[in-house]
């Protein structure tokens, strides 16, 4: 600010001494010194983009704040929103576009803060939202709502309907600890992101220990291939015409020496986060192909499906990886097939080049988890994939009481698979009713607790031959 004072000062004393100062000219400076007196990033405690505090400039207000209070113990709240997808979000549109969201969004929390709190725009696409004291659980968790309400409302973008998905995490305590609660509050919205819940989620002890205990997950996770703690489960797929196996999912399986079995749910977005998952995705790979050896008993129409994670596909040597594994297994490219997400299509301009030529490979594409993203039919139709497997939370509420708008999503995607000419798998099949909508909407192949669980390299190979032994008896 000092900036912009001796800047004025010095204009003014010009104006005046040519006698055409006015106070709406005046205004006029102060406006035009202040907005280039930030987009110079001249002022370290607000945020050059929105005009909101910066970090430092929340930092500073806290510090202020517990200077001015004696009651340093009274509780504070601190919100921490993220805008999801926004790295999708930028990508498709444009860094334009992104800028202009992140102002729009501000102009509306700031136009929904009371006088009493401080915005502040701390990382990206992260903001923070700091309420005075007195502060309960229950209130913040209000403000928080209301924000998050503002946030949710549809923006335009060059003409185009854009909605965002914001998370938020709360934290409440002690004035004396504000520094404290913006890591809280950050490791909620971190859980709030994890669980894709569209409520704020309030930092608690419990939380606290879940965030130490995924610390400690990571510094091990990335010694478990190493250290012998990785396997691979196996799961059938069959085909619905006629029941035959035609391959088997690689489920990737940690049992930690120190914690014990731990979920994939878990442990994978840990993996993604730390980078850990290219070196487990490189292992993964090449022992999905050593065991296809001993499952397919001599049969070259088996097919395995590995799972890759965005982050492989983004990897420049991923389809050489692939080209590399392949050779040393003595497995053929129409023996293997990748699983991807559909959040890897957030930036499709990173991932179709290699898709291509690891099609060209001869290598089969799966689309995974379709039901539950955001691909639409000119995505998938533009991707090179050969099949698409339709989310097992649509198939979980086939034939319930809830089964009328989920069937309707089912068929509806199975058909639209099917229109594009691609195998439309549907996982998580269950029961016998569950496999007969999923033959009648057209599936082509069903994965399930109906034939296995997930099992071990021995008992896949046992359950491989014994089914054959069955087909052919």
């Amino acid at each position: 600010m000092t900036i912009v004072i001796l800047a004025l000062a010095a204009l003014v004393v010009a104006a005046i001494t040519a006698g055409a100062i006015t106070i709406r000219k005046l205004r006029q400076v102060v406006a035009s010194l202040e907005t280039r007196n930030l987009a110079e990033g001249t002022d370290p405690d607000h945020d050059p983009l929105t005009g909101a505090a910066s970090w430092s400039g929340l930092l500073t207000h806290l510090r202020r704040a517990r200077g001015r209070h004696t009651d340093s113990d009274a509780d504070i709240g601190i919100i921490a929103f993220d805008v999801g997808d926004f790295g999708a979000l930028n990508a498709s549109l444009g860094r334009a576009a992104g800028d202009l969201v992140l102002k729009t969004l501000a102009g509306r929390l700031q136009g929904r803060v009371r006088t009493s709190e401080l915005l502040a725009r701390t990382s990206g696409a992260r903001f923070v939202v700091a309420l005075e004291s007195p502060v309960t659980a229950y209130g913040a968790r209000r403000a928080a709502g209301r924000l998050l309400e503002g946030m949710r409302e549809p923006l335009e973008i060059d003409g185009d309907a854009v909605t965002i998905d914001p998370h938020a995490g709360i934290a409440v305590g002690p004035r004396s600890e504000g520094e404290l609660l913006i890591e809280d509050a950050q490791a909620a919205l971190m859980k709030a992101r994890q669980d894709g819940a569209h409520h704020p989620i309030l930092f608690s002890d419990a939380l606290r220990n879940d965030t130490a205990r995924s610390f400690h997950q990571a510094q091990q996770l990335k010694t478990a291939v190493s250290a012998g703690e990785l396997y691979l489960a196996y799961q059938p797929i069959h085909r619905t015409e006629d029941g035959a196996l035609t391959g088997v999912e690689a489920l990737l399986r940690w049992d930690s020496r120190t914690f014990g079995p731990v979920s994939p749910v878990d442990f994978i977005p840990i993996a993604e986060d730390t980078g850990a998952i290219i070196e487990i995705g490189a292992w993964v790979l090449q022992k999905a192909c050593e065991d296809l050896h001993y499952i397919a008993d001599g049969r070259d129409d088996l097919v395995v499906s590995v799972n890759v994670s965005p982050h492989q596909l983004r990897k420049s040597g991923f389809p050489d990886l692939v080209e590399s594994v392949l050779a040393s297994c003595d497995v053929r490219p129409s023996e293997l097939q990748l699983e991807i997400t559909e959040s890897a299509l957030a930036r499709p301009e990173e991932v179709e080049p290699h898709l291509r030529m690891l099609r060209d490979l001869g290598v089969r594409i799966a689309l995974d988890d379709v039901g539950t993203g955001y691909s639409s039919l000119s995505q998938i139709a533009a991707l090179p994939v050969d099949a698409i497997k339709l989310d097992r939370s649509l198939i979980s509420r086939l034939g319930t009481d809830e089964s009328s708008g989920a069937e309707r999503v089912f068929t509806s995607l199975a058909a639209l698979g099917q229109s594009l000419g691609l195998d439309v798998i549907a996982e998580g099949v269950e029961t016998a009713e569950q496999a007969r909508i999923a033959r009648n909407a057209g599936c082509s192949h069903e994965q399930g607790f109906l034939y296995s669980r997930p099992v071990k390299l021995r008992e896949a190979v046992e359950y491989t031959h014994s089914w054959l032994g069955h087909r052919s008896a």
